[in-house]
Formats: C-alpha cells, sequence, structure tokens
C-alpha cells in the first residue's frame, strides 16, 4: 500500500505524462522532508519482505526436509481402517478369533496382495507408552523405569506395509498364547539399550499395561525374536521413538487398524472388502477408512499450510518492496529532470547518470537489507516450533533471501535509472 500511495502511481503519472509538462511541474524545489519520508517507507518495505521472506524459506526447507524423511514403510496402494469387534466377542478368544476370520477373509481377495493390522499405526500420534526392565540390568527406582511405546500387530503386518526385518524373525501364526512370550523391537530401541550388541535371544520385563492395549498372561516376560526398521510413528515431524510389538495372538486388543495393500487402486476395493466384513460380523462398524497415502498427506497438511501462508505473504511483500524502490528512484528522477538535464548538457555521460541514480537505490536497498536481516534474525526464535530439520538462524536461507531481494530490487532500480539517461539536454534548456 505504501508502494502504492508514495512511490508507485507519482512514478507512473511522471513517465506518462508530456516531458515538457514535467519540466514546469518539476520547477519547484522538493522538500527534503519529503524524499527522505519515501526512502524510509522504501526501506521500511525491503525489511519487511527481508523479514517475510526469510520465514517462507525457513518453513519451505523445513517442509523440504520433512517430505525427504523416512517414513520406515511404503504407503502406496494400501487401503487402511479400524475395527472393534462387537459385543459377540466380548472375551480374549472371541476377539482374537474375529480379527483372524478377518485378516484371512481379506487375504484371500484376488484383489489383494497383504493384510495386517495392528493398534497404533505410524504418523497418528498415538502415544502409547509402557515402562518395562531389561532382563539381569539393575533394579530402577520405581517413577524411573524406561519406557517404550507399545504396539499390538498381526504376523503379517510388517510386509504389508513394508517396514523391513534388520534382525531375527517377524511373528508368526504360531505365536499364540499357546506357546512362550516373544516380542519384536525397533532399531531405535536395540541401538538405545543394546548399541554393538545384539538383543536377540534377550529377555524384556514389563511394567505397566498400555491403554487401550489387552488382555496379557500373569507372567509379563517376553523373549526378543526380532529387530525391524522404524517408523514415524508419533508425526511425521517426530523422530521414531523406542517401540516393541506385541503378538495379538498372546496380547489380545480391544480394536486394530487394518492395513490392506492391494494391487491396484486400494480405493476400488472398499466395496468388496465391506462385503468380506459383514460377512463375518455385519454389526460391525467400518472406522476411519482411507488409504495410507491420504493419511500421509494429511500429516504433512499444517507445515504445508504455513508454508504456503508465509510464502504467499512473502511474496506480496517483495513485490511491494520491488515497487517501492522503483517508486522512490523513479519519482526522484522526475524531481530532477532539470539536473539530469543541465548535467548532461555540460558534459555529463550516461553511464554517470546511471550511477548517480543506481547509487540512491542501491543504498536504499542495502540498508533495508541490513534492517531486514538484523529484525529477521531478532525474530527467529518464534519460529523454532514451526520448523524441523533447519536451524531458525540457518546462513543458506538468510543468505539466499538477501541475494535474490537485491537482484530484483537492483532490476527495479535500474529501470528508472536507464530511463533518466535519455533526458535530452535540449528540451531541458528550453524549458528555462
Amino acid at each position: 500500500i505504501t508502494a502504492v500511495l508514495f512511490g508507485v502511481l507519482p512514478a507512473v503519472h511522471a513517465s506518462s505524462g508530456n516531458l515538457h509538462e514535467t519540466l514546469k511541474s518539476s520547477s519547484a524545489p522538493s522538500g527534503g522532508s519529503g524524499k527522505r519520508f519515501r526512502a524510509g517507507l522504501a526501506v521500511i518495505e525491503i525489511a519487511l519482505a527481508v523479514v517475510l521472506l526469510v520465514g517462507a524459506g525457513l518453513l519451505l526447507r523445513s517442509f523440504n526436509m520433512l517430505l525427504s524423511e523416512d517414513m520406515g514403510f511404503d504407503p502406496e496402494r494400501v487401503l487402511t481402517f479400524q475395527l472393534s469387534p462387537s459385543s459377540a466377542y466380548s472375551d480374549a478368544p472371541g476377539r482374537y478369533g474375529f480379527f483372524r476370520d478377518v485378516v484371512q477373509s481379506l487375504r484371500s481377495m484376488p484383489v489383494v496382495e497383504l493384510v495386517g493390522a495392528n493398534t497404533a499405526p505410524p504418523l497418528r500420534g498415538v502415544d502409547w507408552p509402557m515402562t518395562f526392565a531389561i532382563e539381569g540390568s539393575p533394579a530402577l527406582v520405581a517413577g524411573q523405569e524406561p519406557t517404550a511405546q507399545f504396539n499390538v500387530v498381526t504376523p503379517g503386518y510388517f510386509r504389508a506395509l513394508g517396514i523391513p526385518i534388520l534382525q531375527g524373525r517377524a511373528f508368526s501364526d504360531e505365536d499364540t498364547s499357546q506357546r512362550p512370550r516373544v516380542i519384536v523391537i525397533n532399531e531405535t530401541f536395540a541401538n538405545r539399550y543394546w548399541q554393538d550388541q545384539t538383543p536377540v535371544g534377550r529377555s524384556i520385563l514389563l511394567g505397566a499395561r498400555a491403554g487401550g492395549g489387552g488382555e496379557s498372561s500373569e507372567s509379563p516376560m517376553f523373549e526378543i525374536i526380532g529387530i525391524v526398521g522404524n517408523t514415524r510413528k508419533l508425526g511425521i515431524d517426530r523422530e521414531p521413538p523406542p517401540e516393541f510389538y506385541f503378538s495379538y495372538g498372546q496380547w489380545v486388543p480391544y480394536f486394530m487398524n487394518f492395513v490392506v495393500r492391494t494391487k491396484g487402486n486400494p480405493m476400488l476395493t472398499v466395496d468388496a472388502v465391506r462385503t468380506r466384513i459383514s460377512e463375518i460380523d455385519d454389526g460391525v462398524a467400518i472406522v476411519g477408512l482411507g488409504t495410507m497415502a491420504e493419511f500421509m498427506d494429511s500429516s504433512i497438511a499444517e507445515p504445508r499450510f504455513n508454508a504456503v501462508l508465509m510464502g504467499s505473504f512473502a511474496a506480496l511483500a517483495l513485490m511491494l518492496a520491488t515497487l517501492g524502490v522503483y517508486g522512490v528512484v523513479a519519482y526522484s528522477a522526475v524531481e530532477r529532470t532539470r539536473e539530469i538535464g543541465l548535467r548532461m548538457a555540460l558534459g555529463a555521460e550516461a553511464s554517470d547518470i546511471s550511477r548517480l541514480m543506481l547509487g540512491q537505490g542501491i543504498a536504499i536497498t542495502a540498508l533495508g537489507l541490513a534492517l531486514g536481516l538484523l529484525t529477521a534474525l531478532a525474530t527467529s526464535r518464534l519460529l523454532a516450533g514451526l520448523v524441523y530439520g533447519v536451524a531458525t538462524t540457518d546462513p543458506v536461507t538468510y543468505g539466499s533471501v538477501a541475494l535474490v531481494l537485491a537482484a530484483v530490487a537492483l532490476i527495479a532500480v535500474w529501470i528508472p535509472a536507464r530511463r533518466a539517461t535519455r533526458v535530452d539536454p535540449i528540451v531541458t534548456l528550453r524549458s528555462e
């Protein structure tokens, strides 16, 4: 707005009018306060543009970092939904039978490749910590036990989501309540508590049960049978926490989130999936049905919105700053038309006039850049909670913003400076 009111409109009016009339209108000396006011507005515009561009740059870099992160699973062609057995399956054996029948029925569909289920899907932010103790480790003070994320899965879950098995084995259909208790941990868990040693074959003593989990036997000791890759369980911008997995045959949950990898578009299988589930229990409700790609896209909706919003404001600020610098220099060139004409009549070259006008624009740009960079540094901590994988004082972002704005401002200054060199000294002398 300030660019239009105090820079662009006067400049456009001056450049579009008759030069002879312009010379007459400029015969009255212009006050220095007006020049300083217009220059000050341009400096403020540039400074604000720098602050917004730095913020947009940080958020865009952060968003790109999020997109480049490995989620730990393959979301393509995966349909997901949640099932809670009806009251007909009130006990643990009944719920286990229901989940087993659903998995087997869906697996037999021609359009389905793999089927799995779990209680805490990736990216959903389901925070279920459980205390534990490693067998043979010193006793810990109550309340200071380590915790890890709790998850119950079916044997085909890791394959269905493409989560790699790094050591040992995954669960099998034989891992039921009649067999020894087993557990699978993720890579973060293994690296934090075993480092260079292998945890496979070791045992973990579990503490309090996680909310929403299920029923276990009286013995809380579980043997580690495998290590799987990390997944972004708590969110796309959260590092993978330590996590252990239980077999649904040994710790029967009250609900499960199914993942169905299809051979084609997963949404085309929705009706067939509903039919198969209703054949098992027509009273069960299918909740949260959608694709993993959709859930992954929704998990980055907020950072994407922040980046787009800040980028839009930054683009607008850059445009106004460019117009402001252009307007100030253009209007100054109009005011100094007589001076420029006299200088050229006395032998000044076009390059001398260009340097004269460019110097004014460069000074405004440099002052605005310095003020904007200092302000951006001082306020950068406000973005600390919105960026991921990049420092709020990232020198690459600050340097890129300075170069872009300097280049754009230089072009904006060069246009009126170039126009000023075309003043005809003869016309100027006649106007006197």
